[in-house]
């Protein structure tokens, strides 16, 4: 009979330790689009800034790189140090992002839920014209708890980076699309 409360308790221990782990979220890759021969256009990188909000605390220079090696894998644009010209642009990036967590329930069952959502706008500009692209990529983990074991849900950085890319990769694939049309 002992044994028996004994096999029940550690099932139910395993059960709810199962039940507790979350498997990993995946996010979903956008990729840039490779579709020119030559550059038709190039740009100087002017500034970087964080928006109104940066819940994320994401870094300017990771995003700077991260904007110059999707322009630059386009095979569409290239980094110059001379403005002047009509193919030459001025190359200004706002981002951000906003961070949502929730928890709901009670002490026998509960969720939690962390969200973000990561926007980028790119704005190339020169004497003749302005052009805004933007991208925009969202992220969310849920996880559940009962009787309070488990953990709360978390954003992790590898996962912050690649919904940073993403939202990078759209922002770009615009860019790419408008200047091949023009």
């Amino acid at each position: 009979m002992k044994k028996n409360k004994i096999i029940l308790m550690t099932a139910t221990i395993l059960t709810m330790f199962v039940s507790c782990s979350n498997p990993p979220s995946v996010l979903p890759n956008i990729s840039i689009k490779q579709d020119c021969n030559e550059n038709i256009a190039l740009y100087k990188f002017g500034s970087i800034s964080s928006g109104d909000f940066n819940d994320l605390n994401i870094n300017s220079s990771n995003v700077e790189s991260m904007v110059k090696d999707s322009l630059n894998s386009s095979g569409c644009f290239a980094e110059t140090d001379m403005l002047g010209y009509n193919k030459e642009y001025l190359l200004e990036v706002i981002y951000g992002s906003i961070n949502i967590k929730q928890n709901r329930g009670d002490f026998l069952q509960s969720t939690s839920q962390n969200a973000a959502i990561i926007e980028i706008q790119i704005a190339f500009s020169n004497k003749n014209e302005f052009r805004v692209f933007s991208g925009k990529a969202t992220i969310e983990n849920v996880t559940d708890q009962y009787f309070t074991i488990g953990k709360e849900a978390e954003l992790l950085p590898n996962e912050v980076r690649k919904t940073l890319q993403n939202a990078i990769n759209a922002a770009v694939n615009e860019a790419v699309n408008s200047f091949k049309a023009n």
